[in-house]
């Protein structure tokens, strides 16, 4: 069976955590996401490659959504700000 890459990071290079009483489990060496523990290797990889139990492509969208309209608003406070620059620099004589 094939070890997918990370589910969190996309990252191929993964090691194995762990071959003790509590289970196999694989770990992401590039953003170190791990698991979850299974009692064999073949269910560790299986629920690896299945990924996280939640839709990752929805949450991650939703965050893109959320930055950019922060990065938006932001924008817009810069505008202010070099808008009251200017004004200030006029009021100075400095324009």
């Amino acid at each position: 069976m094939n070890i997918l890459p990370c589910p969190w990071c996309g990252s191929s290079e993964t090691r194995w955590e762990g071959e003790a009483s509590w289970g196999f489990l694989l770990t992401c060496d590039s953003c170190y996401a791990s698991g979850p523990a299974r009692d064999s290797k073949e269910q560790a990889i299986r629920a690896w490659n299945e990924g996280p139990s939640f839709n990752i492509s929805e949450r991650l969208k939703a965050h893109a959504d959320q930055c950019e309209a922060e990065a938006k608003e932001l924008e817009e406070k810069a505008k202010r700000i070099r808008a009251r620059a200017a004004e200030a620099s006029e009021g100075d004589g400095n324009a």
